[in-house]
């Protein structure tokens, strides 16, 4: 469910007129930083994180959003508290980001020095009830054949929406089951990470992850490493192959929606007993922690409230 009041271009307006010219940058070039920060009892989690994150970026494509962090963040709450009323006490949202260079130069009728930015800010609704069965059973990696984007030529920590790669990717992870996450590897053969989402390994009862270099550096996997330390878990960052994830002991997921998924089968092979394994329901049980209740129970009164039938 989307939210129905949004930020755009300093007013607030409903999501109805959320529009952006066709002859946006974002759209005509595909010049769109963004950034994804989900609530933990309807209040946004490591905002100034994200927001680190996406001022990072901004810097590196040399575009000045016109607002100062700090402004940035007091809209992005206020994103929150304009819609909370319109969902369930339980239910979480996430708050989009997206910040364009406006209107491409060719089109514009002042200097392209002058063009303003599109800032813009809007939610929805996560759902919930969705990843009850995932949590359980956990979900199938299906890797592409496509390659992620070497670092050569876009470092993987900027946060933008050009991502046709994984638009394909996710085409051919369809093909084989559709139900199942796309994984992409670097041009090494080495996992890189899924669409989303930041994939590791455990092994002999240490967390493997790839390296940074070829993968955004979420700020769930940030701080599922945290979570790790303080329970006493070793972490590794090197190159993974498929072959070690074949055979790992347990594999998983980190994304902001999600925050701690279980891998059970990859490319249709069995990860482990087929099973969510103990590392992971952990780090879960961690995750819980800090949002201050159960989160898969959380997950599964949503699904209850969805399927109950209406007076």
């Amino acid at each position: 469910m989307l939210a129905p009041v949004a930020y755009l271009n300093g007013d607030w307006v409903s999501m109805d007129d959320m529009k952006v010219s066709v002859v946006d940058q974002g759209f005509t070039m595909g010049v769109h930083a963004m950034e994804l920060t989900r609530t933990f009892q309807q209040k946004l989690f490591r905002i100034d994180d994200h927001l680190r994150r996406l001022y990072r970026t901004l810097h590196t494509m040399r575009l000045d959003p016109q607002l100062s962090i700090e402004e940035m963040a007091r809209l992005s709450h206020e994103v929150i508290e304009r819609n909370a009323a319109h969902f369930h006490s339980d239910d979480e949202m996430s708050l989009i980001h997206f910040i364009t260079p406006g209107i491409t130069p060719s089109y514009a009728d002042i200097p392209a020095v002058e063009i303003p930015p599109t800032v813009g800010m809007h939610a929805f609704g996560i759902n919930l009830g969705a990843f009850v069965d995932k949590y359980e059973s956990g979900i199938h990696v299906v890797t592409a054949r496509i390659r992620h984007q070497p670092p050569e030529c876009m470092d993987p920590k900027l946060k933008v929406r050009s991502r046709l790669y994984w638009y394909l990717a996710d085409k051919e992870a369809a093909q084989v089951d559709p139900a199942a996450n796309s994984l992409v590897l670097d041009l090494q053969g080495n996992i890189a990470e899924c669409h989303g989402a930041n994939f590791l390994i455990v092994q002999d009862g240490t967390i493997l992850s790839p390296t940074t270099r070829n993968m955004l550096e979420g700020v769930t996997w940030k701080t599922t490493l945290e979570l790790a330390e303080k329970l006493g878990i070793p972490t590794v960052l090197r190159d993974i192959t498929p072959h070690e994830a074949y055979n790992a002991d347990e594999a998983f997921t980190t994304s902001s929606g999600i925050c701690t998924m279980p891998v059970t089968k990859m490319d249709n092979i069995q990860i482990g007993d087929g099973k969510p394994g103990p590392i992971v329901k952990r780090l879960l049980e961690a995750w819980s922690e800090l949002a201050s209740y159960d989160i898969v129970e959380r997950c599964r009164q949503a699904r209850d409230r969805a399927q109950a039938p209406t007076a």
